[in-house]
């Protein structure tokens, strides 16, 4: 159920930045806005965050907070059950992508505790001992009900493939972010990401001070890392938005 004429008030569809007319004489009345004030065609918050994040074509972001959270850019997108396909804000010829994963930082942090670990500096520094690929131990770890995918449950994998109850420290530590980073990757390729045409990654949250995370990272995506130090990314992009739409308007003035 809807409004009657719904269709008619709200418009075509138009790209964001898109000038709309001025302001309505209600709003000016009522809140004092200048009879010059333009409309913009906004965007959504996710698509501002991938605007303030300055995604470009062929990144990937990386939030790596209480849930983690993946940004991509797409030019040939795949959509499929577990994540979701957004117009990109930026390039119309273009979308974006993003992966939700319940089991973040919280999880990272609960498996610490669960195997003693007293510091992040004495977890860093256990899953630098370890090598790459964790010699064929794989975990996977939804201490929460997941996201992407909807599962809950704690699951590890020796280099055999046959299912172990528990490993020792080293190697728990290293499975968790294996497991975590590789599944970013897998769910980010099922959505039609390139990733030979990737060209960085970029990392933000709290977690992304871990420098032995970072490395593992580095080493899944085969690709630079960079940390991003920025938070209200959504805030930013809007202004980003705003001042583009702006800018386009002042520059479609002057042409014609």
């Amino acid at each position: 159920a809807c409004a009657p004429n719904l269709k008619e008030l709200l418009g075509d569809l138009v790209k964001p930045g898109t000038d709309l007319g001025c302001i309505s004489p209600y709003m000016r009345e009522k809140y004092g806005f200048s009879p010059n004030c333009k409309v913009i065609a906004f965007t959504g918050d996710n698509p501002a965050s991938l605007v303030g994040m300055r995604i470009k074509q062929g990144d990937i972001a990386i939030s790596l907070g209480t849930s983690d959270t993946v940004f991509i850019w797409l030019d040939n997108p795949h959509p499929t059950l577990e994540g979701h396909v957004f117009c990109n804000p930026i390039s119309c010829q273009s979308y974006m992508a993003l992966l939700c994963f319940k089991n973040g930082s919280l999880t990272r942090e609960l498996i610490k505790n669960e195997c003693g670990i007293e510091t992040w500096k004495n977890f860093e520094e256990l899953m630098a001992s370890t090598p790459a690929g964790n010699n064929g131990n794989i975990g996977i770890y939804f201490k929460e009900m997941e996201i992407t995918p909807s599962k809950k449950g704690c699951y590890r994998y020796n280099c055999n493939g046959n299912e172990v109850q528990k490993f020792d420290v080293k190697t728990e530590i290293r499975a968790l972010i294996e497991g975590q980073l590789m599944a970013k990757r897998i769910h980010a390729e099922n959505l039609g990401y390139d990733i030979d045409r990737c060209r960085r990654i970029i990392a933000t949250g709290g977690a992304s001070n871990n420098t032995a995370l970072l490395q593992v990272l580095s080493d899944i995506f085969n690709k630079p890392v960079y940390i991003q130090d920025i938070s209200n990314s959504v805030s930013l992009g809007s202004a980003y938005m705003a001042n583009f739409g702006w800018l386009a308007l002042l520059c479609y003035t002057y042409h014609y």
